[in-house]
């Protein structure tokens, strides 16, 4: 993960303990108004899509996926603070993760899909 000052990292740490106990943050993309984390347990990749602090209690159009090539997991809907956690179990393999934002599917401010990574 890149550096990042105290407001960026305990938003990071927050992200990844949505994910559940043992995870850590791992990367993130900035989405202008949300930033899509990717955190991970030792197996297990997840990720949550959190809104910046000036549009948390916003309903918003929010989306988080993680995928491999054979597999998928993703939450798209309206709302609040995050969408996610999505999760999976993909230990050995290249993933694709990303998100996106907007007032709705169809009218995005924010869409972004990695490249395959974190294929260890």
């Amino acid at each position: 993960m890149a550096a990042a000052g105290p407001a960026e990292a305990s938003t990071a740490w927050g992200a990844a303990s949505v994910c559940g106990s043992g995870y850590w943050p791992l990367d993130q993309h900035s989405l202008g108004i949300s930033t899509v984390y990717l955190a991970y347990n030792g197996s297990t990749d997840c990720v949550v899509n959190w809104l910046d602090t000036a549009h948390e209690g916003q309903r918003t159009f929010l989306g988080a996926d993680v995928e491999t090539a054979a597999l998928r997991q993703d939450d798209y809907d309206f709302y609040y603070h995050y969408a996610g956690p999505v999760r999976l179990n993909a230990p050995g393999q290249c993933i694709y993760w990303g998100g996106m934002v907007g007032t709705d599917a169809n009218h995005l401010s924010g869409n972004w899909q990695s490249g395959a990574s974190h294929c260890n």
